[in-house]
């Protein structure tokens, strides 16, 4: 399994627990195309895994994220007979309150509070670079751009539009309905034009 990690994806289970599990901070993944392999081990913490009558059957699965060549976290998973909801642990076994020594609720507070998009009215407007523009490939999606760009005002009611400023006192603006959406044929317009020489 593939995916590409965005703040979005963070923000939602199962990717936040997921990745919330990890020892690494995953804000430099955000863009990246994240692999998952699965492996089925053995004399790990979750082969001896039980509760409420449901046991492991003395192996785990491991899930292993990989971005380019580089093994970037995972998690585990007791091999069981059932159907379980929910069940989240690290690669070493340990749940996310073992990990970060906090309640749940808690953690989700500051884990949203650090990942949370936030576009808004009274929002400045940031000013994207050149090197930042030329990033912007016409096969992304608007997710992908503004993982890229960063937070900005957004001017838009009923949709997304987004106002970015460039050094050469030019605007780019980003006019969509929904993040997943390709970014279109004038959004590439007007970022060729802010990459041509003055």
């Amino acid at each position: 399994m593939t995916y590409v990690l965005t703040r979005e994806r963070l923000l939602h289970m199962p990717y936040n627990l997921y990745w919330g599990l990890q020892q690494e901070d995953p804000t430099p993944y955000i863009g990246e195309k994240v692999a998952i392999e699965k492996f089925i081990i053995r004399n790990h913490p979750l082969d001896t895994w039980g509760s409420g009558g449901v046991n492991s059957k003395g192996r785990t699965e491991a899930y292993v994220y990989i971005v380019g060549n580089r093994v970037v976290g995972g998690t585990s998973y007791p091999v069981i007979d059932t159907f379980m909801a929910g069940g989240y642990w690290s690669l070493h076994g340990r749940t996310l309150e073992e990990l970060t020594g906090v309640p749940f609720q808690e953690w989700r507070e500051r884990w949203d509070e650090t990942y949370r998009l936030d576009f808004s009215p009274e929002q400045n407007i940031a000013t994207v670079t050149t090197q930042q523009l030329k990033r912007i490939k016409p096969d992304m999606t608007y997710q992908e751009v503004l993982n890229r760009l960063g937070s900005t005002r957004d001017i838009g009611s009923g949709r997304y539009i987004m106002i970015y400023g460039h050094f050469s006192g030019k605007e780019l603006f980003l006019n969509f309905g929904s993040y997943e959406e390709r970014i279109s044929d004038e959004t590439m317009k007007q970022i060729k034009n802010l990459l041509l020489p003055l």
